[in-house]
């Protein structure tokens, strides 16, 4: 798997706004799907059997909202992350599947 962190933004050469990304660093992580528990507590239609938790062990990187991970040719927006270091030593990240437009 890939984790892809977010830079900002700037303007392409049409004067669009456009989101900037650094390269990818491969990165060995837990990944499960959101769970049917998780689904059913978490606000509703916010994410499908198709979103991925991505767990963190300890916390050497600084991962943030809106970051993504690629798993398996697929890439995850982080929008949600639950610190559980003091309780279990690691961090999960609720992503939801990346839509890209045609």
């Amino acid at each position: 798997m890939k984790y892809i962190k977010k830079l900002g933004k700037s303007k392409n050469g049409k004067g669009e706004w456009q989101t900037n990304y650094a390269a990818p660093i491969d990165m060995d992580m837990p990944v499960t799907t959101v769970s049917s528990k998780q689904l059913y507590v978490l606000p509703e239609g916010m994410y499908t059997i198709e979103d991925r938790n991505f767990y963190q062990i300890g916390n050497a990187l600084s991962i943030d909202y809106e970051d993504k991970f690629e798993f398996e040719g697929v890439k995850y927006i982080v929008k949600d992350k639950k610190d559980l270091m003091f309780e279990a030593g690691f961090i999960r990240y609720i992503c939801k599947k990346e839509i890209r437009n045609s």
